[in-house]
């Protein structure tokens, strides 16, 4: 399954090439993509079930990796140093988005595997269970410092005015369940 299509590829249709070779460059990334992402998700990606950012930041991909390697492909026998550097920048902006997905900080509603790369059905955001899963938070409580007071007041969510007394501003050891 291609994540694009030859027309979406970033040349100039005037672009004199052998036909299929766009094809080449299209399924090579596709199968690329599919390389990383499958330590993830079912690949290849069925586009008609996730939503439409999601679709456009995996054609995006496709698109970027195509064109990069394309054009380093038809630059080659030139060795122009401007198409080189464009190719280059295409292929760095795709491989950055697309280990995004791949490491987990970008997810994807699509059916995933486990370790044995067996399917395992779509798994929830971390976020329908946790409203605060994706914020970034911290929590180190001191016994003699005011700045847990201010934690207790501005990060939990529930801010009460409490006063700053050393050494009885916390108890237990500070996890969020022990949150007086």
């Amino acid at each position: 399954m291609a994540y694009c299509e030859e027309a979406d590829l970033l040349v100039q249709d005037g672009m004199a090439v052998a036909p299929g070779e766009k094809a080449k460059f299209i399924k090579n990334a596709c199968e690329e993509m599919d390389s990383k992402l499958g330590y993830r998700y079912v690949v290849p990606v069925d586009l008609a079930g996730i939503p439409s950012n999601q679709k456009f930041l995996l054609k995006d991909i496709a698109i970027k990796l195509a064109t990069g390697r394309f054009i380093m492909a038809m630059a080659l026998h030139g060795q122009s140093e401007s198409l080189h550097q464009y190719a280059l920048y295409l292929i760095k902006e795709a491989e950055m988005n697309l280990m995004a997905i791949a490491n987990g900080n970008i997810d994807l509603n699509a059916p995933r595997v486990d370790s044995s790369g067996e399917g395992v059905g779509i798994v929830e955001p971390p976020e329908v269970a946790d409203p605060f899963a994706r914020i970034p938070t911290g929590w180190n409580p001191d016994q003699t410092s005011a700045v847990t007071i201010f934690e207790k007041n501005y990060m939990t969510g529930d801010p009460e005015p409490f006063f700053w007394v050393p050494d009885e501003n916390i108890s237990g050891e500070g996890r969020r369940e022990k949150i007086v």
